[in-house]
């Protein structure tokens, strides 16, 4: 308090309208040290709530500002972003606040057709949810959301980024309640992203069908194609994972991307089509990698695992 009172000064900036407020704002925030991404996509978004009751403004804010914010930023950069490019052959990787025009979506007064199409699907499905005209077999209501789909500016990015917090949530307990620590193993860097990988495709196929399809089989299925990378590499690089998504790396299961092909799938049972590369006893024990540490992962996949698919 004292450093405040003795040492700051405090600056009463009045403008004529919010839409002057807002460009100051931006421009304030392009000097000096940057604002995060999530931060300057909540401030744009703002703006597109402009017509908007100023209680539907709070109530969004507070829901936003009472996740944890650090829980944003890893949301955009280490799944959203590589999400929404992996599956279209596109680099996922270095997200920063030049690229959060991924994230500003359809603006209110974009009036062309596919913006128009994507507007009047959110309004309809959001009716058939207030009405309860339409629920699933499980009682929860329709999503409105998919990965594949653009985001729409205002109020509903924030409930498209709030819907994916709870996503991953999801996948994550999925995950841990499947898997135990010796077949995830997290102790490393490169480990933290060949897990991040796992739970994006997780997330990718959950979203395109819905979590109950996502059974154990599949989910193990899932394991295998994300960790195989980890068992044939002593080090595991962002750029590592970044190829793998894409069907890049010449290590194991060249050519095939996994977002690509789950996004143009029609029913779940399509993925129990694919067949992965296999990495022998030999190669795994070649690759120089820590064989100790490592054991029960590889067992899962290629010895156990295949037994459990069977």
């Amino acid at each position: 308090m004292n450093f405040l009172l003795n040492n700051c000064t405090l600056v009463k900036i009045i403008t004529e309208s919010e839409q002057e407020a807002f460009q100051f704002f931006d421009s304030q925030n392009s000097r000096g040290k940057e604002l995060a991404p999530h931060d300057l996509l909540k401030s744009y978004h703002l703006r597109e709530m402009a017509d908007e009751p100023e209680t539907s403004k709070v109530e969004i804010i507070n829901a936003w500002e009472n996740t944890e914010q650090d829980k944003l930023k890893n949301l955009f950069c280490d799944h959203l972003y590589p999400l929404v490019r992996w599956y279209k052959q596109k680099d996922g990787l270095n997200y920063s606040t030049k690229d959060i025009k991924t994230f500003k979506g359809i603006k209110r007064n974009n009036n062309y057709n596919f913006s128009i199409y994507s507007r009047a699907a959110n309004l309809y499905i959001e009716k058939f949810n207030t009405e309860g005209m339409y629920e699933l077999a499980s009682g929860k209501h329709i999503n409105k959301f998919q990965l594949t789909q653009p985001v729409i500016a205002g109020k509903r990015f924030f409930q498209y980024s709030l819907h994916y917090v709870d996503v991953y949530e999801q996948i994550d307990k999925l995950i841990s309640f499947n898997f135990n620590e010796n077949q995830i193993v997290k102790s490393g860097t490169g480990d933290t992203y060949v897990y991040n990988l796992f739970v994006n495709v997780s997330m990718f196929y959950a979203d395109r069908f819905n979590i109950e399809s996502l059974t154990y089989p599949r989910l193990l299925f899932l394991y295998k194609w994300a960790f195989s990378l980890r068992v044939c590499m002593k080090a595991v690089y962002r750029e590592s994972v970044n190829k793998y998504a894409q069907g890049l790396s010449d290590r194991v299961n060249y050519g095939l991307n996994m977002f690509s092909l789950i996004s143009e799938m029609q029913s779940p049972m399509e993925l129990d089509t694919i067949i992965l590369d296999n990495i022998s006893e030999e190669q795994f024990k070649n690759s120089k990698i820590n064989v100790d540490r490592y054991r029960t992962m590889y067992d899962t996949m290629f010895r156990r695992g295949q037994n459990d698919e069977l």
